[in-house]
């Protein structure tokens, strides 16, 4: 057995913690969809005024990111992970009780703000600290379940909204997380850190303004933005763009069904890749395929529907991986929560951002050949960037 696959199986039941923590963590992003659609049916609120309620949960996580990443330095992660997932739960439970759209945003906005301690940051922490030589393998791995878990749960979620409406469906939701609770509790263990050793392990030295005037902290922050604009809005208009061209809801569906594989295999191949070489060449290596096969689709036209569906897919799955996988290792562990939450922040704007581009650009010109062309471009930057990062600091180098 190969030391990175040791350090995997040794590292079995933090690695087990975080891949279920994160999963619970995408149940508000993958189910509002859902919820949006039974709610505009059965009570007649606007899409739009819906539509503000995942806008303002991914807001107020892009702001709560970078102070909860210090937080989670400074006195660990472990004492906020349990109760955010307790809040994220009680979250739930209130929407089932909602009446207008008021109370939505609320629930919505209490979700994020009170339930932050139990978001990205903290299990690729718990993932970073674990893992040295497998480090991308482990974060792909912990990402990668909560995607098997988002496909999992938005079917059977959509029976039981079908069957006995949606506030049993958000009842239903709020169950599934609090069985969860005793589940990480148990792995996470109680050997924790206290936050006086993490104090003492915190160099007293670090100046948050230093971080961000660092080369690598703001190429990396520039090309995460570049991808995280690019790709998410289209994976969403996808659909809509392939129906326009004249492919069926059951072909354009298909399509999106090969983005979400390929998302898999692209998180997957992207970590273990990434331990085995230089991993700013690997991330350039996928933007520049994704860009090509995107411009390819806006050229070529729906003949190359495939090779868009697989490019975006790449290109998104990849990203997933490398904000937590450059933070540790350009960045001592000490400093991972605080890092890594920029980094998280950037990427919820721009992905929040992406959506609206895309559908602002089509009402603008009438086609999406312009943003495609935009989407092209940012993905070749963000490859050119990430070709522009320095070598690992020696400390950090991972031992061959």
């Amino acid at each position: 057995m190969s030391s990175r696959w040791r350090e995997l199986v040794t590292g079995r039941r933090m690695l087990a913690a975080a891949m279920l923590g994160l999963a619970f963590n995408s149940l508000p992003f993958y189910t509002s969809g859902l919820f949006i659609n039974a709610l505009h049916a059965d009570r007649g609120w606007s899409l739009s005024g819906l539509s503000l309620g995942p806008t303002l949960l991914v807001a107020i996580m892009a702001l709560c990111a970078p102070l909860m990443g210090y937080a989670f330095d400074r006195y660990g992660e472990r004492r906020f992970i349990l109760p955010g997932l307790v809040v994220q739960a009680v979250g739930f439970l209130l929407l089932s009780r909602i009446d207008g759209l008021t109370g939505y945003w609320l629930a919505m906005s209490l979700i994020a703000l009170l339930g932050a301690g139990s978001t990205s940051p903290a299990y690729l922490r718990i993932v970073n600290r674990t893992f040295d030589r497998s480090k991308g393998a482990a974060m792909a791995l912990t990402i990668t379940g909560g995607a098997l878990f988002a496909a999992i749960a938005p079917p059977l979620l959509q029976a039981l909204i079908a069957d006995h409406g949606w506030r049993t469906g958000y009842i239903g939701v709020a169950t599934v997380a609090l069985c969860g609770l005793p589940i990480i509790a148990l792995l996470l263990g109680r050997a924790a850190p206290r936050p006086e050793q993490l104090r003492a392990a915190t160099p007293s030295d670090f100046r948050y303004r230093d971080l961000v005037a660092s080369p690598a902290f703001l190429i990396l922050s520039l090309a995460i933005f570049a991808v995280a604009v690019a790709c998410p809005g289209l994976m969403i208009h996808f659909a809509t763009m392939l129906t326009a061209e004249g492919f069926t809801a059951r072909d354009a569906a298909w399509m999106i069904s090969i983005i979400g594989t390929t998302q898999i295999v692209s998180r997957l191949a992207t970590g273990v890749l990434m331990d085995r070489f230089f991993a700013p060449r690997v991330a350039a290596a996928i933007m520049a395929a994704s860009g090509i096969g995107i411009a390819l689709l806006n050229w070529g036209g729906i003949d190359w529907a495939v090779a868009g569906a697989i490019a975006v897919g790449l290109a998104y799955g990849a990203e997933s991986d490398l904000g937590g996988y450059f933070a540790g290792r350009y960045y001592p562990s000490a400093h991972f929560g605080r890092v890594f939450g920029a980094f998280y922040a950037v990427f919820l704007i721009g992905a929040a951002l992406s959506p609206t581009i895309y559908g602002v650009a089509v009402d603008r010109f009438g086609s999406y050949t312009p943003a495609l062309t935009g989407a092209s471009i940012l993905l070749l930057i963000a490859a050119l960037l990430f070709l522009r990062l320095p070598a690992f600091p020696a400390d950090r180098q991972e031992a061959a």
